[in-house]
């Protein structure tokens, strides 16, 4: 089975092969950008619309049942809404967990001198 879709812009409706009953919207989004082989320079997400519902899927794990119409469109990120490497409590950890991670090394073996401008 499969799920028919069509960009805003599109005449015509692609048909995405689906294993089984459902496909999640996560999965989905995927296969489209790897179908239309969709650059990924700016950050963008695809947000998938029910063709004959006008519901607008949000949730990632929402499921889609196969045989749906969907409109997809290219909807630039906030990127104050994106994710920030520090806000990812285990990447912290890693990086806290070992201080060379911390430091600039200067891997060639000389020193650096830093002067401070004289007080007063």
């Amino acid at each position: 089975m499969s799920v028919h879709y069509k960009f805003k812009s599109a005449v015509e409706y692609d048909t995405l092969p689906v294993d089984g009953v459902h496909i999640s919207l996560e999965d989905l989004k995927e296969a489209i950008i790897q179908q239309k082989r969709l650059g990924r320079g700016q950050p963008y997400d695809l947000q998938i619309t029910n063709a004959e519902t006008k519901e607008v899927y949000t949730d990632d794990k929402t499921l889609i049942s196969k045989n749906s119409s969907l409109i997809v469109a290219r909807v630039p990120i906030d990127p104050l809404q994106m994710k920030r490497p520090w806000e990812n409590k285990e990447s912290t950890a890693l990086l806290l967990s070992n201080p060379s991670n911390l430091m600039n090394v200067c891997n060639s073996g000389s020193s650096v001198q830093l002067s401070l401008p004289p007080a007063g």
